[in-house]
């Protein structure tokens, strides 16, 4: 006769189920902190912008140099032209 494991008679000869214990897993206390599913805002952080400055400020200087390069060189090309 075969019989569940989980199962077992008592003294009247009724069968009687053991408590099944399930262990559930072990979760992240940290990541599932409420304080943390808030959120920040949408937008770029300060070292973002100031490095968005720095590169925007070096393209305006690039390109006002060589303006000024240009300039230079013309003139030098003219004067040992005519030299």
């Amino acid at each position: 006769m075969s019989e569940n494991l989980n199962s077992r008679k008592t003294k009247r000869g009724k069968k009687s189920k053991k408590p099944v214990v399930t262990l559930t897993p072990i979760r992240n206390t940290v990541a599932l902190n409420p304080l943390l599913h808030k959120g920040g805002p949408h937008q770029k952080s300060h070292k973002a912008l100031r490095q968005a400055n720095k590169k925007d400020l070096r393209t305006q200087v690039r390109k006002a140099f060589s303006f000024v390069y240009i300039g230079l060189l013309a003139t030098t090309l003219s004067m040992a032209l005519t030299a």
